[in-house]
């Protein structure tokens, strides 16, 4: 059975702490690979900074990865279009040993808190 996967994390300002928000805020999800990154998704951020995305496994077992068991994950936000954050790729995320099961199915992979 191919799991979902709720990954989530949280933004923050560097110079006054609050959570970063917005319209014009939006976060990319990726799956580093050796050809080419597997695109998870995207999404806006909420009043509190959180985003979150859900994808199944499939989605980051590509063509160049097809064994791929666990997923090297990383994100970039963007202000306006323009990119203004790119994180550490988290390599080889033990999906079942960081995960815990989700009341809405799946399981959760909280990625942090990062100062932006």
């Amino acid at each position: 059975m191919d799991d979902k996967l709720n990954i989530r994390l949280d933004l923050i300002r560097k110079d006054n702490k609050e959570p970063l928000s917005g319209d014009d805020y939006r976060v990319e999800f990726y799956d580093e690979d050796l050809i080419k990154d597997d695109f998870l998704g995207e999404t806006g951020l909420d009043n509190f900074g959180h985003a979150s995305i859900s994808i199944y496994r499939k989605k980051f077992r590509s063509l160049d990865s097809p064994a791929e068991k666990d997923p090297d994950i990383f994100f970039k936000v963007y202000k306006s279009e323009k990119e203004i954050y790119k994180s550490p790729v988290f390599k080889n995320i033990k999906v079942k040993e960081v995960s815990n099961y989700s009341a809405s199915g799946g399981l959760d992979v909280d990625l942090g808190t990062f100062m932006i």
